[in-house]
Formats: C-alpha cells, structure tokens, sequence
C-alpha cells in the first residue's frame, strides 16, 4: 500500500485541512504535510504519531528507517514458537532432587559445585585441591 495515499487519507478521514493535519502531528506547515503525503521523508516523531493516530493501520517502520532497524529481529532471536518449545523443567548440574532453574557455580579450580541457597565461590584457599596446586 502506498503510505502517501494512506496518509492523506487518513487525513481526509479526520476530516482535517493540511494545516490543521500538520499541527496534529507537529509539522511547521501544510507544506510539509503535502511533501509527506507525496511520499516525502518522515521524522521519528512524525511516524510514529501517524501510527498512533491511525490506530496501527499507517506502519511507522515503513516511513522511517530508524523504526524500522529498532522493531527488526535480531537474527540470534528466538521466535515465540521456538520459545515454546524449550523445556521449562531442564534440571542443570548436579542432583537432579535438588536442582532449580537458578544459577549454578561451578568451581574453575576442581570443577566441583559450589553454589548454595546463599550464592558462595570457590577460593584457591577454599578449594581442596589447593595444597596440592600451590605446593
């Protein structure tokens, strides 16, 4: 669909003049609004005032680049049927029994976990495998 089109229609449906369409979405003159209407460029706040106002139906990304690069999908972004397919029950590390979806810590020295119901790390000093590395 041809956003110039929509747009003055959009403000043939309000049932505005030029002028009064520009104050609306805070442009300085009926110029601007005929320039816009034409197919002209459309700032941020423009866009996205004309998508407000029609309700959704004139897309803001589709007049402006910087809606548009803001509102794309990353490409490392799940889809929400993707999303849906995770499990919400994965147990991490460790016993199964006692397992929760919480974070898991899991010493860099022995590879043993050393995560609680209060968050602790494991030192060097704390690690039984110290004497052994320091000696």
């Amino acid at each position: 669909m041809d956003n110039a089109l929509t747009i003055a229609g959009l403000r043939r449906e309000l049932a505005l003049s030029q002028q009064e369409f520009a104050e609306l979405i805070g442009l300085s003159s009926k110029g601007n609004v005929s320039i816009l209407e034409r197919g002209g460029p459309c700032s941020l706040a423009v866009a996205l005032r004309l998508e407000e106002l029609s309700a959704g139906r004139i897309d803001a990304a589709v007049l402006n680049q910087d809606v548009a690069a803001a509102r794309a999908k990353p490409d490392w972004a799940l889809t929400p049927a993707e999303i849906e397919t995770i499990p919400s029950d994965t147990a991490p590390l460790g016993d199964a029994s006692t397992a929760t979806l919480e974070r898991v810590i899991i010493c860099d020295v022995c590879s043993k976990r050393v995560d609680d119901a209060v968050a602790k790390s494991c030192s060097f000093v704390d690690c039984p495998h110290s004497e052994r590395i320091a000696a």
